[in-house]
């Protein structure tokens, strides 16, 4: 496995991560029994995965007590923990109480049973005008839950099914309290190249990749559906093929576009961990030795940012 340093934490990262979340949370939408989790979540450490991510209840169902329970007899300085959590109230937009705050970070410990969170990911910023309001309220009662000792470091993650330009991360990554961003990033929706990681590089903020497979690179169809949005918007022109538009990238090195699009990222030194939302225990191991290889060449990393450098939208999910 290939560890990287997250940001300017002591943290040293896998640089795959496992996460909880995605269409099918831990298995939960199939019924997938949590045993079969549990042994996957150690085959994720016996692969040398070091990171687990999940999110505050209902956002992943139960992902988090899955997570605790699965992680419950092993050593806590052989891993570390993310969960993230929406700091504005679903209704009124209102920028929550420290004292739901604190509450919903105990539970999170109790869930994880864990005495410390190692990462706690700001969340639920949507609108553009919610960005600095946010940011401003939440940083006081941020920086006495670090001294509290719950919470080891600060990160966030940017709503990555509506924020194609990451205007959340470009607003969040100047302020100091920040030290990780999660960040959707793939073949398609290389934006973050030009938004988010020159900053990130210059203030040593670590990064975790999502959404670098989702659907438009696993699911059947999906792909060709997305290039005739995009098409149909103007985004793109005729250079990418309406059909099989990305089947130039495969020969006898590269199987599958799965395989390229983790290459892809895993290439990009900006990136400190890329998440994997897998519960099939094949995948997991596909997905670690993919990531290992040499990046894609660069005949093929300059035809996809000639055909999608410039796009700034949602792409993958």
């Amino acid at each position: 496995m290939i560890y990287r340093r997250l940001g300017r934490t002591d943290i040293q990262i896998s640089l795959l991560s496992l996460g909880s979340g995605g269409h099918n949370p831990f298995g939960q939408g199939t019924g997938v029994p949590e045993s079969e989790i549990h042994r996957l979540i150690h085959h994720a450490l016996d692969l040398g995965i070091n990171h687990f991510d999940s999110a505050v209840p209902p956002s992943y169902g139960d992902s988090e007590m899955i997570l605790g329970r699965g992680l419950k007899d092993v050593s806590r300085d052989s891993y570390t923990l993310s969960t993230k959590f929406s700091v504005l109230d679903e209704h009124t937009r209102e920028v929550i109480s420290e004292e739901v705050l604190n509450r919903t970070v105990d539970n999170s410990l109790r869930n994880l049973q864990v005495d410390e969170l190692d990462l706690f990911l700001v969340a639920g910023i949507q609108k553009e005008d919610e960005h600095i309001r946010a940011l401003n309220e939440i940083r006081p009662m941020l920086e006495r839950l670090l001294k509290s000792g719950k919470v080891r470091h600060i990160g966030t993650s940017e709503h990555s099914g509506g924020d194609g330009g990451h205007a959340w991360l470009e607003t969040a990554v100047g302020d100091d309290l920040i030290e990780v961003v999660m960040v959707a990033y793939n073949m398609m929706n290389q934006s973050a190249e030009r938004v988010v990681f020159p900053m990130c590089i210059e203030k040593q903020i670590g990064t975790m990749g999502i959404f670098t497979v989702r659907n438009a690179f696993s699911k059947p169809g999906s792909l060709e559906d997305t290039v005739k949005r995009l098409k149909q918007r103007g985004l793109l022109d005729e250079k990418v093929p309406d059909v099989n538009p990305l089947g130039w990238l495969l020969d006898d090195e590269e199987p599958s576009l799965v395989s390229a699009a983790y290459r892809f990222s895993a290439g990009n030194p900006a990136l400190s961990t890329i998440m994997t939302g897998t519960i099939n225990p094949d995948h997991l191991e596909g997905n670690v030795r993919t990531i290992q290889k040499p990046p894609l060449p660069n005949e093929k990393l300059s035809r996809l940012r000639d055909l999608f450098g410039h796009l700034s939208e949602v792409v993958g999910n």
